[in-house]
């Protein structure tokens, strides 16, 4: 995972259990209302990859910040990391490939 998204997740953590103890308050993150962040339901740098139906249009707010956190962390230990091994995998099959021919 990304150092940066990582920290902002966490951040975003710790906002909810803010929220949780003290109900009502503000959702802030680095001093900022997540309202304010101007963020969308959708994985952080892929935009066409929404976290909810039309999820391109739904900003993130105070009270479905729960929900984008859990979709873009769900969303990057699974298929994001499903992705990478694939095309791992697809690299290394190509140079096993080249290997075994030039040793025939």
């Amino acid at each position: 995972m990304d150092p940066s998204l990582f920290k902002t997740l966490c951040k975003m953590r710790e906002a909810l259990r803010h929220l949780k103890e003290n109900p009502g308050s503000a959702v802030l993150i680095d001093g900022c209302d997540v309202a304010d962040l101007g963020l969308t339901m959708t994985v952080p740098g892929y935009e066409t990859l929404e976290l909810c139906p039309d999820g391109t249009n739904v900003d993130v707010t105070a009270e479905n910040l729960e929900a984008y956190v859990e979709g873009v962390t769900s969303y990057v230990i699974g298929p994001g990391v499903s992705m990478q091994l694939n095309s791992f995998r697809e690299g290394f099959d190509e140079v096993f490939v080249c290997v075994c021919v030039l040793h025939s």
